[in-house]
């Protein structure tokens, strides 16, 4: 059996979160781990990208540069061996070389997506890194392998069910697999992107879609939740993928919401475990673990906070 976990960009926004985020997961039960891009990163490649439409290279090479220091910053804080510092070097070279290759060409909505989806790469391959330095047997599932959405930009959960078996068959020994959030390939094998919102969607459909199809993995989802306002879109992805299925449960956190926390909907008074009863034929189990901040576990509606 196998639990999917994903964690959003605030809780892998820095070296010490990754490390507190690998605690977290190693504790003994394979698991599935998706990964959102370290926050803020998101959001400096969309400015990159807006400078290459408009055509300002010297301005996207500036931001480039910035971040690419604030990743190698990342590095030097996350790993601790000279072996693994190097790897980690060498991978953000990688990527951000890559990125300024398209300061040079034709930028397209093509070439943006491609560009958006290298937060989510780096992201799990640091993860990954930093895990197998610590002596766990960790692999990365990538992502653009196994999720696509067909002609009509939905998910093709056949697709998804099938390529993602064969994943994991390729690594019958590893505890833990790293796999990209918000990331995907479309009908025409173009590199796209489930949209804002798109890690929670990636989870939801990895836990939904084997279910649904074959029964391959363990019925069980945790998400972290880095910002309460974000937690709808999420409660739709899980709904519209788990409609009707019984014995899906989600593990959400039993406390009860700050007000301060809670999202303007009435529901969210009540303690989770009630709202998700609310929500379809979901069946909750409290979560007593989690780290003790604002980023602590919240699923379905995503509405409980330390």
């Amino acid at each position: 059996k196998m639990k999917v976990l994903k964690f959003g960009g605030t809780s892998v926004g820095s070296a010490q979160r990754m490390k507190e985020v690998a605690k977290l997961i190693t504790d003994g039960e394979r698991k599935i781990v998706v990964l959102s891009a370290m926050s803020g990163t998101t959001n400096t490649l969309v400015e990159i990208s807006d400078y290459l439409y408009k055509k300002n290279p010297e301005g996207a090479n500036e931001i480039i540069n910035k971040l690419e220091s604030k990743y190698r910053q990342h590095i030097d804080e996350l790993f601790a061996t000279p072996e693994y510092k190097q790897r980690g070097l060498e991978l953000i070279k990688s990527h951000f070389d890559y990125i300024r290759s398209y300061t040079k060409d034709l930028f397209t909505l093509f070439e943006e997506k491609v560009v958006l989806a290298q937060g989510e790469l780096i992201s799990t391959a640091m993860m990954n890194y930093y895990l197998q330095e610590c002596g766990v047997k960790s692999v990365l599932l990538p992502a653009l392998e196994y999720m696509r959405t067909d002609k009509n930009a939905e998910p093709d959960p056949v697709y998804i069910k099938d390529k993602l078996q064969v994943q994991l068959e390729l690594h019958p020994d590893a505890e833990i697999y790293i796999t990209q959030g918000y990331i995907c390939r479309n009908a025409y094998g173009e590199i796209d992107n489930l949209q804002r919102g798109g890690s929670d969607y990636t989870a939801s459909l990895m836990v939904c879609a084997p279910v649904h199809l074959a029964g391959k993995l363990s019925q069980q989802l945790q998400v972290v939740r880095g910002h309460h306002h974000q937690c709808a879109g999420f409660t739709d992805a899980v709904q519209k993928f788990c409609n009707g299925m019984s014995g899906f449960r989600i593990q959400v956190s039993g406390r009860l919401i700050p007000e301060e926390h809670r999202l303007g909907d009435e529901r969210c008074t009540r303690r989770p475990h009630e709202l998700l009863l609310t929500t379809r034929q979901f069946i909750s189990d409290g979560l007593r673990t989690g780290p003790p901040c604002r980023e602590t576990l919240a699923a379905a509606a995503g509405c409980a906070w330390s």
